[in-house]
């Protein structure tokens, strides 16, 4: 009896101590994202599954962040890498819990950075991955905008297929589910409604309007993104992309 009282004992010490450690590192990780340095937080959300592996939000961040840190990084082994580790990290996230909408989130985003990395049979499974998980997102929480974004995304891109993706996509899947350039938009714009600072979806969103023929539209929504504030550090070099597009079209 005196041997469980001192475990009960123990517990009732650690736990609040670990959560102390946890809500400190989630702090520190935050602030990092804030100022941009996404290794730094990475590593911070990676310290916070050492002490809690099932942490979905420290999970669905490590996802994203490694997909973001490895979109930039030239040489294409370490890419892979990240790629692949931001993979491990959503579908543990599904493991927890496969109805959260971030954790759908972020296994559609890496699907999305996937596809961009390879081609044919590989290209046009992440292609159906990220409608896969970005709809599963949207079911959890319709408002959720980067689903949107993604969504959108996965139509802007299906939509552009030429003829060759479209014979792989029906050889290998008997098809795609109908995409189309106005449903790219609609999605692009509805992102855009819930958060008016996701720079990527502004930058899509003018590229779909200029394939759409209105350029004048693809213009405002250039304006408006470069004034944006810088909330990731992919944001900056989106924004030069968006000026030097902008320039293009005036």
């Amino acid at each position: 009896m005196r041997f469980l009282a001192s475990i009960v004992f123990l517990i009732s010490i650690i736990q609040p101590v670990l959560g102390q450690d946890q809500n400190d590192l989630f702090q520190q990780a935050k602030k990092s994202e804030i100022a941009l340095n996404e290794t730094e937080a990475l590593n911070l959300y990676r310290q916070i599954l050492n002490i809690q592996p099932t942490n979905i939000v420290a999970l669905t961040r490590c996802s994203e962040l490694a997909g973001s840190i490895g979109g930039r990084e030239k040489d294409e082994q370490k890419k892979q890498e990240y790629f692949d580790a931001a993979q491990t990290y959503s579908e543990t996230a599904l493991q927890v819990n496969p109805n959260d909408p971030a954790a759908n989130c972020a296994r559609a985003a890496i699907a999305s950075r996937l596809a961009d990395l390879h081609s044919g049979k590989e290209r046009m499974e992440y292609i159906r991955d990220m409608k896969k998980y970005a709809d599963l997102s949207l079911q959890a929480d319709p408002r959720y905008a980067k689903a949107l974004y993604i969504l959108g995304k996965w139509h802007f891109e299906v939509s552009g297929f030429g003829g060759v993706e479209k014979t792989a996509a029906k050889l290998l899947y008997g098809g795609m589910p109908a995409a189309s350039l106005d449903l790219a938009i609609e999605n692009f714009e509805e992102a855009r409604a819930i958060d008016q600072f996701l720079v990527i979806d502004y930058l899509d969103l003018a590229k779909a309007y200029v394939k759409n023929h209105k350029s004048d539209k693809a213009i405002d929504v250039l304006n408006k993104m470069i004034r944006l504030p810088n909330r990731t550090q992919d944001d900056p070099a989106l924004k030069a992309e968006g000026k030097k597009m902008l320039a293009g079209l005036q």
